[in-house]
């Protein structure tokens, strides 16, 4: 849903009249002197008391460019410290209360945390599988489930090479925030697990660490694509050149360069296609860190292709 958080800054930009950013600094992050947080790359890009991105690729952890991620603004592109993430997480506990101060009414602050709707277990976290929630649901801009018979509040942040996660359990005055520099480590999960039960319990009595492992290694390999032999694709390469357009993602262009055939989404991301079977290929992108995808090309009845699928999403060829 980081569209809908798009859209959410750009209400607070219409509303407010200010820029997202400059809401934010105005209204959150300096009442709450948290003036180590920034919205912007080019805020910290000089800062050299940062972290650097960093892959597991094939095997080997390696650092990669970091991802400028301003033009996705209100969906992630905010940096800052352990320590002002703190403040963060303690205002959350302290419903919207900072020194006296009410920055956030109750009114609103209770809609916060409201379940907004409602999420099948089967499309939840993987993480629902060892927690067992007995429901799962959305607030606004919080996953929700019960464990151990209280509300747990969380979500997760990740950009190439970045990850995050924020829980709460506002009931228990439970409050943890994990930051890391590794892409999808999703150790954050078992550490936000493990502090709940310590805070609650006084003691740690799972290893939620070797638990989240073996579920996402797990999930790891059912995910890996099956590759099916000897088929060949329905067209030549030359009859799935051209351009392919979806109305938010922008145009996906399919050339042949040299001896190979290259994909090219808004002049942003780009890789080298590969058949891998039937009308299907394998794009295996120029930045290691966004490793590798399936694109499908669907026919039309005139065996032309009408569409390509990539990412989940639909886009329509504009071919002449």
């Amino acid at each position: 849903q980081n569209l809908m958080y798009l859209a959410a800054g750009k209400v607070i930009e219409k509303v407010s009249g200010q820029s997202w950013e400059s809401f934010l600094k105005e209204r959150i992050y300096n009442p709450l002197g948290m003036y180590e947080t920034f919205a912007k790359y080019e805020m910290v890009k000089d800062k050299e008391n940062k972290a650097d991105a960093h892959i597991d690729f094939e095997g080997e952890t390696i650092r990669i460019d970091q991802l400028i991620a301003d033009e996705i603004g209100p969906a992630g592109s905010m940096w800052s410290s352990i320590n002002d993430m703190g403040k963060w997480i303690q205002f959350l506990l302290n419903n919207g209360i900072h020194e006296g101060d009410t920055l956030i009414s109750s009114k609103n602050f209770k809609e916060l945390f409201k379940p907004q709707q409602i999420i099948p277990a089967n499309e939840f976290y993987p993480t629902q599988k060892l927690t067992k929630p007995h429901w799962t649901t959305y607030g606004l801009g919080w996953f929700q489930h019960d464990y151990r018979g209280k509300m747990v509040q969380f979500h997760t942040g990740s950009l190439p090479g970045m990850v995050a996660i924020a829980g709460l359990i506002p009931e228990e005055n439970i409050g943890v925030y994990v930051m890391g520099n590794l892409d999808h480590v999703e150790l954050r999960h078992a550490i936000m697990y493990t502090v709940f039960d310590l805070f609650m319990d006084g003691k740690i009595t799972r290893d939620w660490s070797a638990e989240f492992k073996e579920l996402y290694s797990q999930k790891i390999e059912t995910e890996k694509p099956i590759r099916i032999a000897g088929t060949k694709p329905s067209l030549p390469i030359s009859n799935i050149l051209g351009k392919y357009k979806h109305p938010q993602y922008g145009i996906i262009e399919i050339t042949k360069i040299n001896n190979g055939v290259r994909f090219n989404l808004n002049n942003t991301v780009k890789g080298t296609l590969s058949h891998w079977h039937y009308d299907t290929y394998q794009i295996a992108f120029d930045v290691k860190a966004y490793g590798k995808a399936m694109v499908n090309f669907r026919l039309n009845a005139e065996a032309k292709v009408s569409y390509i699928e990539v990412f989940g999403e639909r886009f329509d060829s504009i071919r002449p």
